[in-house]
Protein backbone atom coordinates (compact mmCIF):
# COMPACT_ATOMS: atom_id res chain seq x y z
CA UNK A 1 0.00 0.00 0.00
CA UNK A 2 0.97 3.69 -0.78
CA UNK A 3 2.54 5.23 2.35
CA UNK A 4 2.36 9.34 2.52
CA UNK A 5 4.50 10.34 5.03
CA UNK A 6 3.89 14.29 6.83
CA UNK A 7 5.74 15.95 8.52
CA UNK A 8 4.80 18.42 11.64
CA UNK A 9 5.84 20.40 15.16
CA UNK A 10 4.92 16.82 16.50
CA UNK A 11 7.28 14.71 13.92
CA UNK A 12 6.74 12.90 11.50
CA UNK A 13 3.33 10.78 10.57
CA UNK A 14 2.10 8.52 7.79
CA UNK A 15 -0.98 7.94 6.82
CA UNK A 16 -2.10 4.70 4.73
CA UNK A 17 -4.08 5.01 1.37
CA UNK A 18 -6.36 2.61 1.62
CA UNK A 19 -8.09 0.78 -1.10
CA UNK A 20 -11.39 1.71 -1.86
CA UNK A 21 -13.44 -1.24 -3.53
CA UNK A 22 -16.69 -0.91 -5.69
CA UNK A 23 -19.90 -2.67 -4.72
CA UNK A 24 -19.76 -4.75 -7.80
CA UNK A 25 -16.25 -5.80 -6.28
CA UNK A 26 -17.06 -6.99 -2.94
CA UNK A 27 -20.79 -8.64 -4.16
CA UNK A 28 -18.15 -10.62 -6.10
CA UNK A 29 -16.81 -11.76 -3.09
CA UNK A 30 -19.20 -13.24 -1.55
CA UNK A 31 -20.80 -16.34 -1.33
CA UNK A 32 -24.60 -16.52 -1.53
CA UNK A 33 -24.17 -20.20 -0.83
CA UNK A 34 -22.62 -19.44 2.63
CA UNK A 35 -25.05 -20.26 5.91
CA UNK A 36 -26.26 -17.15 7.37
CA UNK A 37 -24.64 -16.29 11.00
CA UNK A 38 -26.56 -17.16 13.85
CA UNK A 39 -27.03 -13.88 14.87
CA UNK A 40 -28.66 -12.78 11.57
CA UNK A 41 -31.09 -15.49 11.62
CA UNK A 42 -32.05 -14.71 15.12
CA UNK A 43 -33.04 -10.89 13.48
CA UNK A 44 -34.91 -12.29 10.77
CA UNK A 45 -36.36 -15.82 11.96
CA UNK A 46 -36.91 -14.56 15.54
CA UNK A 47 -40.68 -13.11 17.30
CA UNK A 48 -41.27 -9.78 18.33
CA UNK A 49 -39.72 -8.77 21.46
CA UNK A 50 -41.29 -5.26 22.42
CA UNK A 51 -43.00 -2.87 20.80
CA UNK A 52 -42.08 -3.46 16.80
CA UNK A 53 -44.37 -2.43 14.33
CA UNK A 54 -45.39 -5.52 11.77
Amino acid sequence: MPVDTETGDGGAAESVKRRRYTLDELIAKCDPTAPAPEIDRLWTEGEPVGDEVL
